[in-house]
């Protein structure tokens, strides 16, 4: 658990607008499969701002948080949340995203990882 903490807690700043307004590059790791996708692109935008908009939620949802993202400006990393579905957890707080974007972006990103390990035979 501590080394799963290190890796993925490199960049455990909260988001926020002007941060996320930042990012040129997102990062995603999937601890389910150990994988990782970099996305770039319009899609960094849309992602950003609805991480950006998103409601705090109180909500305690069954489950677990499957992926790190990490959301960068060059090399350096500007805001880090963890996500499952449409809700993520950032500096000891919940949220939701009530736009849709974030449960597009999860499940895109579990699809990939999915076909990436049926591709590497593991499934």
């Amino acid at each position: 658990m501590g080394l799963l903490s290190f890796l993925f807690g490199a960049c455990s700043k909260q988001p926020s607008t002007q941060r996320l307004a930042q990012a040129d590059r997102i990062v995603a790791t999937n601890i389910q499969f150990a994988s990782s996708l970099t996305i770039t692109g319009d899609e960094v935008g849309r992602v950003s701002r609805a991480v950006a908009s998103a409601n705090p939620d109180s909500n305690t949802y069954g489950g677990y948080w499957d992926w790190n993202v990490q959301f960068y400006q060059g090399t350096n990393c500007v805001a880090a949340i963890d996500l499952m579905d449409r809700t993520f957890w950032s500096a000891g707080k919940q949220y939701t995203d009530g736009t849709g974007v974030l449960e597009a972006f999860y499940k895109r990103l579990s699809e990939e990882a999915e076909r990436l390990e049926k591709a590497k035979g593991r499934q």
